[in-house]
């Protein structure tokens, strides 16, 4: 069983309870990007994301983007509220609610769950618009790094790498 931690990380992620999750995602104020799990089943899968997701919310408020609320709700915890009807046979699941429009159908994140991919997720579906910075997962110390990683590759690699700043389309 995966016991929820709370690693310096996850200082930035809301953990939802039965009494605080229609709040959350009810208000209309904020975009909500919710990790929905059951730590009874997680895992090893669950640790991981919890750095990532973290990593992602962490990132957020750095980039001072306050209309995305990072949020989780625990299902071994506590129930699905009747305004989220969400397939659970597949959890984890990363869910959008845009601040306009928080009714099904929902916009699901699947596959790869890494902080670049989360952060483009969150920024293609909010309601409230906001500008990332290329690689938006690392700051700018290590974006300087990166580049200069990626300045001593060999030609093909290089420009692969730098294809790879491209955000991801959802």
């Amino acid at each position: 069983t995966y016991t929820p931690a709370r690693p310096q990380g996850l200082s930035h992620v809301a953990n939802l309870t039965a009494a605080t999750v229609e709040m959350v995602v009810g208000d209309v104020t904020k975009d909500v990007l919710l990790l929905v799990y059951s730590s009874a089943q997680c895992g090893e899968v669950c640790a991981e994301l919890d750095i990532y997701y973290g990593k992602a919310a962490a990132r957020l408020v750095e980039l001072g983007i306050d209309t995305v609320a990072a949020s989780r709700l625990d299902l071994a915890a506590h129930a699905l509220p009747p305004a989220l009807p969400l397939p659970l046979h597949t959890l984890p699941i990363v869910i959008m609610l845009p601040a306009a429009d928080k009714q099904p159908p929902f916009r699901y994140l699947e596959g790869d769950l890494k902080p670049r991919r989360l952060l483009y997720f969150a920024q293609a579906h909010a309601t409230h618009r906001f500008e990332l910075p290329e690689n938006p997962h690392l700051d700018r110390e290590q974006n300087r790094m990166w580049h200069e990683q990626v300045a001593e590759l060999p030609e093909e690699r290089r420009l692969r790498a730098l294809e790879s700043l491209q955000p991801e389309q959802f």
